[in-house]
């Protein structure tokens, strides 16, 4: 089962998951202190940072942004590449869209 729960203070989890999307994505090895850098604006406000579980284990993210209008904006999604094509980003993108939908016009 795939849920999300908004971070809480997991810095330990954050970072290693940001720094697992910065390498699957462009083949960056981040550090601790950069990975630390992109936690701390992406959840600054305005911004929102959700843990994608399955199986209540931590595999992946989503990071929204508000940009002042009446929409959130999806600005990173990742999956752990063990976990992907399973459909869990899938989910975790119609999740956050029902979470949006509480407070905002649109995602």
């Amino acid at each position: 089962m795939v849920k999300l729960a908004l971070y809480n203070n997991e810095e330990k989890i954050a970072l290693e998951l940001i720094k697992g999307f910065w390498s699957a994505h462009n083949q960056i090895i981040q550090s601790d202190e950069e990975a630390l850098a992109d936690l701390k604006v992406w959840t600054a406000d305005k911004n929102k940072f959700y843990f994608i579980l399955f199986e209540n284990k931590y595999i992946g993210f989503v990071h929204l942004g508000s940009r002042g209008a009446e929409a959130d904006w999806l600005e990173n999604i990742f999956v752990l590449p063990e976990y992907q094509r399973q459909g869990i980003g899938t989910k975790a993108i119609k999740l956050i869209e029902e979470i949006v939908k509480e407070y905002s016009v649109s995602l």
